[in-house]
Order: C-alpha cells, then structure tokens, then sequence
C-alpha cells in the first residue's frame, strides 16, 4: 500500500563570526514569492513531487536596513543537531539531497535599501530519488570572509577590526517523495542527572531509521518513594528527521529533596510532521519507560570528601612528621627540679612539640627519674 509523506525543513539560523558590524540592522529578509493560495504561506517551499521531476520557484530578498547589502545565496540541506534543534547546514558540508538537487540563479548580489529582488532556484529530483521526506532550505549569507585573515601581513588578531559580522538566514524547503512509510523510530536513552549547579535533568535519546519526521513529545510523571504523584510535566523534544540520532536534557524544574528515591514514567508520542493536518500518515507511535532515580547532592557529598581527605592528609603528614624526628631524639632523666618549660627552654625546643613527642596529657607534670625523649643537640627546634 502506497501513502504519503509529508517532510518539514528549515530554520532561522545564524553564524555570528566577528565584529565589527557591516550591516544594517535591520538585516536582510527572504520570502516566498508565489505563496500557497490555500494557506498563503509566505515563510517556505512545500512540495510534493515523483523522482525526475523538476520545480521551479522564485524566492524574495528584501534589504530591510538602510545599507547596501552584498550577498551570497545557495541551497543546502537541513538536519536534526544532537540536542534535537532543527537546522540549516553550512555551504561546506557534504549536500545530499535538497542542497545537492537545487541550483539558485543569483549566487551573488547587491540589494540596495529597501529594494527587493527576486531569485529563481530550480530542484532537479533525481530519478532514482527514493521515497522520503527532504528537507534543506535556500539560504541567504552577508558579511565579510573569514578568509580574508589568510593575507594578513601582521598576526591575525590585528587584522579582525576588517572582519565583518558574517550572517545566515533560510527560507525552508519541504519536499516530499510519495512512497512507502518506513517507521523505524527509537527511544535510545532514557536517564537522570543531577548537575553541578543543583539542576536535575531527565535524558532522552532519539534516533530515526525511517523515512519519516517526527516531533516527539514526552509526558512525564514522576513519584515519590510513598509512590504518590510528586511532579507532572510535559517536554517537547525537537525534531526527529529521518537518518538523525540525538540527545535531549529536559530540565527537571521541580527540584528533588536532598535524598530519596524517585520513578519517572514517561510516554513519548512520536507525532508525524503534520499530521495534525492531515490523515495521510495514520495514528502517531506511542512509547514507555519507566526509570527509577536515587537523588543526592553528589556535589556537596563529593566537595566534603575532597575537603576531608585534604585535612586526613595534613594530620598523617604531621603525625608521620613528628614520628621522624621522634626517632632521632634520645632519652632524658627528669630530675626533681625540672619542670616541662625548664627541659624545653634547656633543650631548645618548643614545650608543645615535647609535649606531643612524648605523649604527655595536661596538665604536663614530671616526676623526679621520668625518662622523656628531647632533641639530641641544643639546635633550636622551636
């Protein structure tokens, strides 16, 4: 059985390289120059077409600032980054689809202020293009070049003053190649963390096989160790294109008590991209998991233990300090006049360190014939 797929692409994405500012601040905007008639979209490019076909379709520049405005347009595929957020890729990453299919007329131009220009693209499909969901987007780049640093004549960091701020923007591109739906969704991952900073975070890994997009969405139920209902919220997840496989830290903003035990129950919904819209791709993919959670301030409990150690370190240093020089001293007869302060001010040493090399206790008495250990020589040891 034969059914449609629907794909969605494209996002606002912007590269900021260095300062100072070159352009206006208003900036350069792109739109759809022949918008759908039944949703007048004007943001993106939806199409749905067979392998060998070929689209032709005209985007709009307009310069909303008060400069000229040079520009680089071209065309390149979109993905899922590895926290899930949609993005455009860089003109320098491998194209294998949208990027690769479209050429743009106008690679170069200059808009003046407030004019606007038309750009024609044309989307050869492949014949052997399979059936999927594409996604990429036709993007619009100011600013100076980097490369520019290259012919530098002094050290580079004196040459960035001419670098200008180096922009991107797209406009999506959704193009869908009806065919058969291959539904090989997963959930990866599913875990607890407790930051640092106190924060806790539930963990999510998704990774998509199919040919299908979706916008997962987890609801989530979390239960104290009397298993009463401690916390509910729900998550969005980003997007799962197909061939993408990322990590999604959704933070946990009802802190946990300083310790004790938790389940998470979690459902995902794999919604399909439109679906909301349209009965095409049938009911959306359901998941559950179950994570329990032993909560502790591992930092704290990790910060009183390096602390710990470093004060056991000092008292075996010390100890083992005064060991050593126990073991040089030699023994001396108390006689009946002699007091701790007379033996240490004789011997040169500090009253507290005899004290502590010979295991006194307060209130330090000696008695006529005590053997005690002192310094072998009148040194000063104090």
């Amino acid at each position: 059985m034969r059914k449609k797929l629907h794909f969605i692409t494209g996002i606002l994405s912007l590269a900021l390289l260095s300062a100072p500012l070159a352009f206006a601040s208003n900036g350069i905007a792109i739109t759809v120059k022949n918008p759908d008639p039944y949703t007048n979209n004007q943001s993106w490019f939806v199409y749905e077409k067979l392998p060998g076909d070929v689209i032709e379709d005209v985007a709009t520049i307009k310069n909303q600032g008060d400069e000229d405005a040079h520009v680089k347009v071209y065309a390149v595929d979109a993905t899922s980054n590895s926290s899930g957020s949609f993005i455009l890729k860089f003109l320098n990453d491998k194209q294998v689809g949208v990027g690769a299919w479209t050429d743009v007329d106008s690679k170069e131009l200059t808009i003046k202020p407030s004019e606007r220009i038309d750009v024609p693209f044309k989307i050869t499909i492949p014949e052997n293009a399979t059936p999927s969901e594409y996604y990429g987007g036709i993007v619009v780049e100011t600013g100076g070049d980097l490369d520019a640093l290259k012919d530098c004549p002094v050290e580079p960091n004196q040459c960035a003053t001419n670098v200008s701020v180096k922009t991107r923007i797209g406009s999506r591109i959704y193009l869908t190649i009806p065919g058969k739906i291959s539904e090989k969704v997963s959930w990866t991952d599913f875990s607890f963390d407790h930051g640092w900073d106190g924060q806790a975070y539930l963990t999510f890994g998704i990774k998509n096989e199919g040919n299908v997009a979706y916008e997962p969405t987890a609801q989530v139920e979390i239960y104290d160790q009397d298993n009463k209902l401690y916390d509910r919220f729900e998550a969005q997840l980003g997007d799962s294109l197909p061939g993408t496989n990322f990590i999604k830290k959704v933070p946990w903003t009802k802190k946990p008590g300083l310790f004790g035990n938790y389940t998470a129950k979690a459902t995902i919904n794999f919604v399909k991209k439109f679906q909301d819209t349209s009965n095409l791709h049938g009911a959306s993919y359901t998941d559950n998991k179950v994570l329990n959670i032993f909560v502790a301030p591992w930092n704290s409990i990790i910060i009183s233990l390096i602390i710990l150690a470093i004060v056991a370190f000092f008292a075996i240093s010390q100890k083992l300090w005064y060991l050593r020089r126990a073991k040089a001293w030699t023994k001396y007869q108390v006689n009946g006049n002699e007091d701790i302060t007379t033996v240490a001010e004789e011997k040169h040493v500090s009253w507290k360190l005899l004290a502590k090399v010979n295991h006194l206790k307060a209130p330090y008495i000696l008695h006529k014939g005590d053997s005690i250990k002192v310094p072998p020589n009148k040194k000063n040891e104090k």
